[in-house]
């Protein structure tokens, strides 16, 4: 009889190793399993599992395929979860909705709690990532409840709080997520980014130095990089990104910040992925971060700039929303438009934009490319805290021209550069213009320069971000 249990004891073992992230210590454990028992279903299942947590995608297929074939009852529900997830970690979030449904449709035939919480989890990942975050946050709770030992369930539901602005409720959830001896580094990193969030500083830093230990990413190592930086610690933020970006060339941040803290060469304007990815994760919390914490004044600088150009809003412009964010500028545009359309790189935004309801139209679309098919089509187009994204505007500002009817006008704020040398990319990522700079390249793409007036968008760091607000017309 021992014989017979101890398998399973040391499946048992092996799977609250998985629990904790300690991958390396579970997988000898169920590879001697398997060396004995080659059809036991349950070693192959945490084997997948544990090639998935790898980033292994191929060996963890093959694990599933075993796993399937040798599966009896509710063993084949697990592998249909562990696809799902492995469907997710590829990018297949659509495949992965369709796996992780299918677990949930046979909750009531007696699979365990934690294989729904599991799918719940996996759900609330896709929608979130959707944009619908209310779908996302109810099956985090439900999943939380199944499941409340579930170290990635409770990092993503912290994450989800703290993002509500429920503080106590995510310190709660985070201690549930790394308490008792976790190894997850992905746990690790993702409870980081919280602690960040919720300035907790000191204890952010130490959790993606482990989680950087124990798997380096290069996600988790831009995350250090943008909190070092925000700790004023400037040489030791460069120096991160300067690592990554030699690891990973490809990364979009790591490239970006480096050029911007490492007084590299700096890129003529933000990459797409660069600016995707950063507003994408900004996007649940951008109004509180910006506006509330920041106070920043972009929109309304815009919406003062339009009324000195155009006194009384009479409903007839067709406007276009350069970089439209979450729609702040909707609400100041809305009585100049017949037709207002927005437009942003990230979904996450658009998003947002499209419930604050005051937009004919919104869409996902790279600025320059967006203006070059839309000929003479407007009549006041605005940029709000998105040329600083621009360092030549040479180019943007030819598309904008070409976009606005006779007499239309382009109003936009931009970073004030001290120097006369044009524009430059300053160590928080965004580009500051100088305006010599700017009345040349405007002059240049055809434009009238009705003003360009000192103003201050922000507040970062405790200083007032200097900038100018323009505001172009085209003869």
């Amino acid at each position: 009889m021992s014989a017979v249990r101890r398998p399973r004891a040391r499946i048992a073992e092996a799977e609250a190793l998985l629990d904790d992230g300690a991958v390396a210590d579970a997988v000898p454990i169920l590879r001697e399993i398997v060396a004995r028992e080659p059809r036991n279903a349950r070693a192959h299942l945490l084997l997948a599992r544990a090639a998935i947590a790898a980033r292994e995608p191929t060996h963890a297929r093959n694990l599933l395929k075993i796993a399937d074939a040798c599966a009896r009852g509710s063993e084949r529900t697990e592998v249909m979860l562990w696809r799902a997830w492995l469907h997710l970690r590829q990018g297949l979030a659509a495949q992965a909705l369709g796996e992780f449904e299918a677990v949930l449709e046979r909750r009531n035939s007696g699979i365990d709690a934690s294989i729904v919480a599991s799918a719940l989890l996996g759900t609330a990942r896709i929608y979130r990532a959707r944009n619908e975050y209310e779908e996302a946050f109810a099956r985090l709770e439900e999943a939380v409840r199944l499941a409340p030992r579930n170290r990635s369930l409770q990092a993503t539901y912290a994450e989800a709080l703290a993002q509500r602005g429920a503080s106590t409720q995510a310190l709660i959830a985070i201690k549930a997520a790394i308490g008792n001896g976790c190894v997850d580094p992905e746990v690790l990193a993702q409870v980081g980014v919280v602690m960040h969030r919720l300035g907790r500083r000191v204890e952010a830093e130490r959790l993606l130095r482990l989680s950087l230990q124990l798997h380096p990413l290069p996600s988790t190592a831009n995350s250090l990089g943008v909190l070092l930086y925000d700790l004023g610690r400037r040489e030791e933020a460069a120096q991160v990104f300067k690592e990554t970006l030699a690891k990973h060339p490809g990364d979009p941040i790591a490239r970006h910040m480096a050029a911007a803290l490492a007084a590299a060469e700096a890129p003529t304007r933000a990459s797409d992925a660069y600016v995707k990815a950063t507003f994408d994760n900004f996007a649940p919390t951008f109004d509180q971060q910006l506006v509330e914490k920041l106070d920043y004044r972009g929109p309304e600088i815009v919406g003062e700039a339009i009324a000195a150009l155009i006194p009384s809003p009479g409903g007839t412009l067709d406007v276009l929303d350069i970089g439209c964010g979450t729609g702040l500028c909707g609400p100041i545009l809305r009585p100049y438009a017949r037709r207002l359309v927005g437009i942003d790189l990230s979904g996450a935004m658009i998003e947002k934009a499209r419930a604050r309801g005051h937009y004919d139209e919104l869409l996902v679309a790279e600025i320059t490319e967006y203006l070059s098919g839309h000929r003479a089509s407007w009549d006041l187009a605005v940029a709000a805290d998105v040329v600083v994204y621009f360092g030549a505007l040479e180019t943007l500002f030819a598309e904008a021209s070409a976009a606005l009817r006779p007499g239309g006008r382009f109003v936009f704020t931009v970073e004030r550069s001290e120097t006369e040398t044009g524009w430059r990319l300053d160590t928080t990522g965004r580009y500051q213009h100088s305006e010599p700079y700017l009345r040349k390249t405007a002059e240049a793409a055809g434009f009238t320069i009705a003003f360009v007036d000192p103003v201050v968008t922000r507040k970062e760091y405790g200083k007032a971000v200097e900038s100018y607000v323009v505001a172009l017309e085209r003869p």
